[in-house]
């Protein structure tokens, strides 16, 4: 039981991790398209 439940909180922080560096590499991009858009309108 223990151990299956570690499993589970190690997937789950491992998931939000990931998420987390995903959305650090996209949000400058994203800023940056806004930005773009904002000078070109």
């Amino acid at each position: 039981m223990m151990n299956m439940n570690n499993k589970k909180t190690k997937k789950i922080v491992s998931s939000i991790i990931v998420i987390l560096l995903a959305l650090a590499m996209v949000a400058p991009m994203i800023l940056g398209g806004l930005n773009g858009l904002g000078l070109l309108f």
